[in-house]
């Protein structure tokens, strides 16, 4: 094995491992990874990174993946297409629904931006 760690600190690490993740590290996935260690940044200058934090965000991240699915599948937005899209033609529900979104993602920008993102995550 190649790499800066003692022989020993290595062995400690592996014991480590397997008495904290019996079953081994779930895997998480690279948007989890990143809602971690964004909601790290918000809360001071160390990193603990939690393993079961990060695989709490993956869970996130498939649900709010599954739920922009399901939207998009019921909304008239995804017959459209980004190049011909006109909010006049959708029907009552799909212009609440644009309508909401807008204003959560509109509100989140104004919160990211003044630097309060410990509010998004907590």
């Amino acid at each position: 094995m190649t790499g800066n760690l003692d022989e020993k600190e290595i062995s400690k690490a592996k014991a480590g491992q397997k008495a904290n993740f019996p079953r081994g590290i779930p895997q998480c996935g690279a948007d989890a990874l990143r809602f971690g260690l964004l909601s790290y940044t918000c809360g001071g200058s160390s990193v603990n990174m939690d393993i079961l934090r990060i695989d709490a965000y993956r869970k996130f991240c498939n649900k709010l993946w599954n739920a922009t699915r399901f939207a998009l599948m019921k909304l008239d937005i995804i017959k459209m297409g980004a190049e011909n899209f006109d909010q006049s033609a959708f029907k009552p529900a799909s212009k609440a629904m644009v309508s909401l979104l807008s204003e959560t993602f509109c509100s989140l920008l104004k919160v990211l931006s003044l630097g309060y993102c410990t509010r998004v995550f907590s």
